[in-house]
């Protein structure tokens, strides 16, 4: 359920998507954080992979990575992250957005975003994800990470129409 209101095509106010989060302590030098961004992003990629195999045209996908630190933990994004994750998916274009408006005061540490294109050429988002402080408010513990992220399932399957045989 989205609680905000959204005017436009394609932005209902219930929807199914794939959700995902990673909670633990940090280790320093942003290990955690960059492990978990990896998995998390790399799972929705195969997700998308296993989309395109069963006929869905889907094209051109990209993540985008904010550092939400002023570029002190950009190093590390881009090598634990963004580079690794180039190497497993080399179909799939990886860059940083220091230009991202949503999400700042919602995320922090890091964000991404997961963009496509459909057969026709229109660009949609289609997966989200961030840390957030709710475990570390929860617990008292400012060592308390929680990276959560969705992928829009529904939107998936109505903008990136499966080929018929």
């Amino acid at each position: 359920m989205r609680a905000q209101l959204f005017a436009g095509p394609g932005m209902p106010a219930h929807f199914a998507l794939l959700a995902l989060c990673t909670a633990g302590r940090t280790k320093g030098s942003f290990a955690f954080e960059t492990a978990a961004l990896a998995e998390q992003i790399d799972a929705h990629l195969d997700v998308l992979r296993g989309a395109r195999e069963l006929g869905h045209r889907i094209s051109a996908v990209r993540v985008l990575l904010t550092d939400l630190t002023e570029g002190r933990h950009r190093q590390a994004l881009r090598g634990h992250v963004l580079d690794r994750l180039a190497r497993a998916h080399p179909g799939t274009a990886f860059a940083f957005d220091d230009d991202r408006v949503s999400g700042r005061g919602y995320y922090d540490g890091a964000c991404f975003e997961i963009r496509a294109t459909t057969s026709t050429g229109d660009d949609h988002n289609l997966g989200d994800g961030g840390f957030t402080t709710w475990t570390a408010g929860l617990l008292s513990d400012a060592k308390e990470r929680l990276l959560i992220s969705g992928l829009g399932l529904e939107r998936l399957c109505g903008l990136f129409h499966r080929h018929t045989r």
